[in-house]
């Protein structure tokens, strides 16, 4: 949306007009650096893991926001194992501690 459509919403009284907040400011920016340093680091695993990755999580959200929810071992026992070559990968970019 536009900085006119915006303003637009405000002159109809659809939105109303907020201070600036310098702290949330600050804490969005922390929040985007952050995750840009975690997307540089991405595990290099392949795209089905991390559809596979989406799909359960967004079945995570399903069930706990609507209580219902649809699994088959089949997915379950993908997701265990897409899991598991996550880890591996990161154990492989990561020294364990004390190292």
């Amino acid at each position: 949306m536009t900085s006119r459509e915006l303003e637009n919403l405000v002159e109809v009284g659809q939105l109303k007009r907020a201070p600036v907040n310098d702290g949330e400011i600050a804490g969005l920016v922390r929040s985007g650096e952050a995750r840009l340093k975690d997307a540089a680091n991405m595990v290099g695993s392949p795209a089905p893991t991390w559809r596979l990755l989406t799909k359960c999580h967004g079945l995570r959200n399903q069930w706990e926001y609507e209580g219902t929810v649809d699994l088959d071992e089949r997915l379950v026992t993908d997701l265990i194992s897409a899991v598991e070559g996550v880890r591996d990968a990161l154990r492989r970019q990561t020294p364990p501690p004390g190292e």
